[in-house]
């Protein structure tokens, strides 16, 4: 009969092997996205320039004249914190466009190789059904195999300072080397497994985490008389309402949302992806604007719309290096994994 111990390093290895490769595809993607900043620094012209914010209305302006109503659905400004604004089309389509609004490319789909790399680390190029899925059920796993790998890691603890490279050919040489790098890593690998089942699975994962905890957040509406009648006048009112205030994205209004929405970073918050926003509805008498303030959420509910720029790398070099060496090392867990199992099976032949 199996100890305890015995039957979880079989549960350990049988999971361990069935996501090996799937892991191993998401951790070298991921590491590859990290820098993608510095890959369209270098591929997209005009990305290099200085960032000049005054720019935005007259982009916006360009942007929408490029074409037809309706056409643009958003535009997420200085991507990345480069130059140049993404603009997102129907029939997934994409444009690059520089900061003064001028039209640099355009694109379908995964034609340029960034869109194609997330793709394949999102969906592994499998589509939101059967691809979003194998990743949301790996990133599970993984968080599992983290847990039960310090369970069986525990009571062969002092094999730590033996290190992460293995001392020999040997299976075993490799098992401990597996362990001792997956200790090392585990809290950040737990942590973008974590975050990446939550961006796969956002409204399950909203449902169990949050929901039941704390109440919906519900915008406010304010009634103005003045008249917005171009970009400019509206984030002119942004900045009066929040002082400090960065756009990060901009919506122009279609028969499907017949409001220009503004996203916005308050001065005040961490998170770089414009969770805040002012939603301009025009009616027959009078603009209805509807608010949405992140910072008068509960901490519960930031820390959940936190998850991406944690996931993503947004929040600085530093963070991108701890994310490289991390992807890094689940690379390396997924090979280590692999050597040990062939090992073990050339040995039971």
């Amino acid at each position: 009969m199996l100890t305890w111990r015995r039957q979880l390093q079989r549960i350990h290895r049988v999971l361990g092997i069935s996501v090996c490769a799937f892991v191993l595809v998401m951790s070298v993607t991921g590491v590859l996205l990290v820098w993608k900043k510095e890959f369209l620094w270098l591929s997209v012209p005009g990305a290099k320039a200085k960032v000049e914010r005054q720019w935005v209305p007259v982009a916006m302006d360009r942007i929408q004249a490029h074409y037809a109503p309706g056409e643009v659905r958003s535009v997420r400004l200085y991507s990345l914190g480069l130059a140049i604004h993404k603009v997102y089309l129907t029939e997934r389509r994409y444009a690059w466009f520089d900061q003064q609004g001028h039209f640099v490319q355009q694109w379908h789909s995964n034609e340029r190789f960034e869109d194609w790399l997330l793709d394949l680390h999102h969906r592994f190029l499998l589509g939101n059904t059967v691809g979003l899925n194998i990743a949301g059920v790996s990133g599970i796993l993984v968080f599992l195999l983290c847990i039960l790998g310090g369970i069986i890691w525990w009571p062969r603890r002092r094999s730590y300072r033996l290190g992460i490279r293995p001392k020999s050919t040997r299976r075993e040489a490799w098992l401990i080397s597996h362990g001792n790098l997956g200790v090392s890593f585990a809290l950040p690998i737990m942590l973008l497994a974590f975050t990446g089942v939550l961006l796969v699975y956002p409204s399950e994962s909203r449902s169990v985490l949050v929901s039941p905890w704390v109440p919906a957040a519900t915008p406010t509406t304010i009634h103005s008389d003045q008249e917005f009648a171009d970009w400019r006048q509206r984030i002119t009112f942004v900045h009066q309402q929040f002082p400090g205030a960065e756009v990060r994205w901009i919506s122009p209004a279609s028969e499907r949302f017949p409001a220009h929405s503004i996203g916005f970073q308050q001065s005040d918050s961490l998170n770089p992806t414009g969770i805040s926003s002012l939603r301009f509805a025009i009616a027959e008498d009078e603009t209805a604007i509807t608010k949405s303030d992140a910072q008068s959420w509960t901490a519960l509910e930031r820390l959940f719309r936190f998850s991406y720029p944690l996931h993503t790398g947004e929040l600085g070099l530093w963070y991108r290096l701890l994310l490289t060496v991390t992807g890094l090392a689940l690379a390396g867990l997924m090979l280590l994994s692999m050597v040990s199992y062939a090992r073990s099976s050339q040995r039971w032949r």
